[in-house]
């Protein structure tokens, strides 16, 4: 499974909604932080962003995904990372989305394939599913994933794998501590990150909360 995250980034906060090919019950496997409301831009031409995250080598879910993006006809595409690990097709998904994506961070899967990432801390699965995804890259398929950056920041976004914090270490962010971490750390007054598997919504008000809803 890999989830889309549709987002119009201008002049509020944060716009995503759940990919028009996920059933009923699943939702969007991309997470956000939005900045304080005295950070938004107005000055800013809206866009719609196609996120996505996650893909870790499972070729149907991506085709799916891409082809409600091309239904949407949104302006450009950002992936999250993860492009590989565990799924029985990471070439054809790393050659899809080399593709289609505008701009690609890099997960902890695509360092450890790349052998830019030790796997010692990886599950038995995680661990297997990284030596045999090795052997099913090209050589310049290892090196494009070991040169992918870690973030990037775009006019109005900033986007990550783990944390905006340690982007290096892939830790998660799963609550407002977490949270208020990476929004130290934030360059633009949102930032999507994938790793978690996880929809949430974390805001910077007074205090910061969180919203699961899509």
């Amino acid at each position: 499974r890999i989830g889309a995250t549709w987002s119009q980034a201008a002049q509020r906060p944060i716009l995503a909604r759940s990919s028009h090919e996920s059933p009923p019950g699943r939702r969007s496997r991309v997470a956000g932080i939005v900045g304080p409301p005295d950070t938004l831009r107005g000055d800013v031409t809206p866009l719609r962003y196609a996120i996505l995250s996650d893909i870790h080598g499972n070729l149907d879910a991506l085709e799916a995904v891409l082809a409600g993006i091309e239904r949407e006809g949104v302006d450009s595409v950002l992936c999250l990372g993860d492009i590989v690990g565990y799924g029985p097709e990471p070439a054809a998904c790393l050659h899809r989305i080399r593709k289609v994506a505008d701009h690609i961070v890099a997960g902890n899967h695509d360092l450890a394939v790349a052998d830019k990432l030790s796997i010692r801390s990886f599950n038995v699965l995680a661990r297997e599913a990284t030596l045999w995804t090795r052997h099913e890259l090209s050589d310049g398929d290892i090196r494009f994933l070991a040169d992918l950056e870690l973030q990037y920041n775009l006019d109005g976004l900033d986007i990550v794998h783990g944390t905006l914090c340690s982007p290096e270490l892939f830790d998660y962010v799963q609550t407002t501590y977490d949270a208020a971490l990476s929004m130290a750390h934030m360059q633009n007054p949102v930032c999507f990150i994938g790793h978690s598997h996880v929809p949430v919504t974390f805001l910077q008000r007074e205090v910061i909360s969180y919203t699961l809803e899509p």
